[in-house]
């Protein structure tokens, strides 16, 4: 399951470019948001599917999320952009 979910989140990616082009959020922001979630979020639980919240359900959730993994200031930004481009793609379709 794990690597089902996975293998969703690499492709939110390219749908997450394809909508920050619109929003000025450079690729490596997005890459980098991307690890972070894979890499941070998982330690404490499997990542979920980005679909699974809107936007303003995902910006009520994440302050917490920095906190608890304690990430850097531009973890979280990247973080953000990511989760909330990715989320917003995914409403989109």
């Amino acid at each position: 399951m794990r690597g089902i979910l996975k293998t969703c989140l690499a492709l939110a990616l390219p749908a997450a470019l394809a909508a920050s082009a619109d929003a000025g959020i450079d690729r490596a922001t997005l890459e980098r948001g991307r690890l972070t979630y894979l890499r941070d979020c998982g330690r404490c639980h499997t990542p979920v599917a980005l679909s699974t919240r809107d936007e303003a359900g995902w910006a009520a959730i994440l302050p917490k999320m920095y906190e608890k993994a304690y990430l850097s200031r531009e973890e979280s930004e990247d973080l953000a952009a990511y989760v909330l481009t990715a989320s917003r793609s995914a409403q989109e379709r």
